[in-house]
Parts: structure tokens; sequence; C-alpha cells
């Protein structure tokens, strides 16, 4: 009796001790967007969201950044680092690579944010601004141990 209850206690402290295990600190990540930054698109397999997976050069500073690069505020990336994120947004995106005429001549392709699709489409139709403009951006991100870093908090910023 007294190991089957050492067993359920030291069971229970498990389950309530692995939430906080597996808690990543996030941390500030600063871009600028432009340059070789790369954006692929795809809806997730369920809950109907978007995943947004962002490629960027490694920043050799952390002010001053150059198009297409990230930093963090403290310090550049490291060679161990991950150099994409990966966002998700609860709304429905897509991409057309088809020409179209008007105001949209030249484009060679073209993302749409379809409105009423979800919770976040004022949050995905600012990433595509920002990343059509060339702006800066910042997010709360960590590593995962594996690539892409995971991303959120996406914010329009000035340039670092």
């Amino acid at each position: 009796m007294r190991t089957s209850l050492f067993g359920a206690l030291a069971l229970i402290g498990l389950l309530y001790s692995a939430p906080d295990a597996q808690a990543q600190t996030r941390y500030p990540l600063a871009c600028r967007a432009g340059g070789n930054m790369g954006v692929n698109i795809a809806p997730q397999a369920s809950g109907g969201g978007t995943e947004i997976v962002i490629s960027y050069d490694r920043a050799t500073r952390t002010t001053g950044l150059p198009a297409g690069s990230c930093s963090w505020f403290d310090r550049t990336l490291n060679d161990r680092e991950p150099r994409s994120m990966r966002i998700v947004v609860r709304a429905r995106m897509s991409v057309d690579l088809r020409p179209r005429p008007g105001d949209h001549a030249g484009d060679r392709g073209d993302v749409f944010v379809f409105a009423g699709s979800g919770a976040d489409v004022a949050l995905a139709e600012t990433i595509v601004r920002v990343l059509k403009s060339g702006g800066a951006f910042t997010v709360q991100a960590y590593n995962p141990g594996r690539a892409p870093m995971v991303a959120e908090s996406f914010r329009e910023t000035a340039p670092r």
C-alpha cells in the first residue's frame, strides 16, 4: 500500500511539473524584411490556421540590420540557431502566382488574407504588409532545438 501511494504521488508530481518543464523562455528577435528573406505560407492540417515560415540571414550586428536579416536584441544569432521562424495565425491565407492586369500588373505573386476567416485576420494582414514593404518587425521567439524557431507576438517596429 505504501509503495502504490508513493507511486501515485510521484505520478501526480510529474503531471503538475510537466507543463513548467516544457515551457520555453521567449526572447525578442528583431528583423528587417526584404533582401534574401523568404516566406512560405501553408494551411495547417487541422485548426483552420495558416503557418508562415520566414527564412532570413543572420545579421552581423544588433542594430542597423541589413534587409532580409534578423538578430537578437542583445547579441547576433550563432551558427547553431535556426535561420527560419514559424508563426501560426488563426486566419486563412492564400498565394496567387498568376499575372493579373491593373493594380497588380507586374507582380509575380500576391498574398491574400480572407476577411472573417479567423481571429488573427488583422495580424495576418500586418505580417503581409510589413514583409512586402521591407519593413522592420519584432517577434518573441525561442529555439526548440531544431529549425524553424517558434515565433509569437509579431509586431511592426521602427528599424533597429
